[in-house]
């Protein structure tokens, strides 16, 4: 199963670029992806810590049917995407894309790509607004973090 490359504890930091201010701030990032066999599903939860001490968090819970490609996601949160249609695609090759599509419009709102390697995870997103326009972009780089037993 493709997607298992990005099962697993991320930890490291990314760089927020904000086109309309023009201003750029560091953050450290941890990303967690969780494959359930049962449920079938992928859970990618994704931790933003500024340095100023504040917190963001994201999960996106996806469909994992076998042999699949392309994940449909069932919940997200916190639901600022609204109707918005997500999806997870595996593009090969350990990249892998995020996409946030509009329900009646031909455009993203938020496009992030990782690519996954044994010894790190690399990304990049953009976010538009409703006019189509950047508004802000990022980097992140972050490393397999071990499982600690409860």
């Amino acid at each position: 199963m493709a997607f298992a490359q990005l099962k697993g504890k991320w930890s490291g930091t990314s760089q927020l670029f904000d086109v309309v201010s023009g201003h750029s701030t560091g953050q450290s990032v941890t990303l967690k992806t969780t494959v359930d066999a049962t449920t079938q599903e992928l859970t990618l939860r994704l931790t933003v810590t500024t340095p100023d001490g504040m917190t963001s968090r994201q999960s996106f819970t996806f469909a994992l049917p076998t042999g699949a490609t392309e994940l449909n996601c069932k919940s997200h949160e916190p639901s600022i995407y609204g109707d918005c249609r997500i999806t997870l695609k595996d593009e090969g090759g350990g990249l892998f894309l995020l996409r946030v599509l509009p329900p009646a419009v031909d455009r993203h709102i938020r496009v992030q790509t990782f690519t996954v390697t044994p010894v790190e995870l690399a990304g990049s997103w953009y976010s538009y607004g409703e006019d189509g326009k950047l508004q802000c972009g990022g980097l992140m780089r972050a490393y397999p973090v071990p499982e600690t037993s409860p």
